[in-house]
């Protein structure tokens, strides 16, 4: 859009927050993006010093994703603690099954899998590609 064409109007124009992090339970947040036209992905962050706070998290999503599901959407996280431990991969696919929307990846011969990571050496990396269930 150039300078000389007439602009959109600021409510008219659709938007999408793509980094939004939220820690609260009332609708009122995102009733003012409905009214401005935004859609908002929240992004959850693995803080290791309080592994609590993954769960506080959710609960945030969870609730939000009641009041406004058709706006709101959300990244996961998975806790890293542990991650040296021989059962943490396990443990991730695991939590990820549980607390994720996992999209299927469809490989060349029409196979469906499910593509998760790690984390290693500072890097995310494919854990494997895990047969759907």
């Amino acid at each position: 859009m150039g300078c000389a064409e007439k602009q959109p109007d600021f409510a008219s124009l659709r938007k999408i927050d793509a980094h939004f992090h939220i820690r609260h339970s009332g609708p009122e947040i995102l009733a003012q993006a409905a009214a401005d036209n935004f859609k908002v992905i929240s992004i959850l962050v693995d803080h290791s010093r309080v592994p609590s706070d993954i769960p506080m998290q959710r609960e945030f999503i969870d609730q939000q994703r009641q009041h406004h599901p058709e706006q709101f959407a959300y990244i996961t996280t998975f806790p890293i603690e542990g991650w040296d431990e021989p059962d943490w991969q396990e443990k991730t696919i695991t939590y990820l099954k549980h607390h994720a929307d996992i999209l299927p990846y469809l490989n060349a011969d029409g196979i469906v899998f499910e593509f998760l990571f790690q984390v290693s050496d500072g890097l995310f990396l494919p854990v494997g590609l895990v047969p759907a269930l």
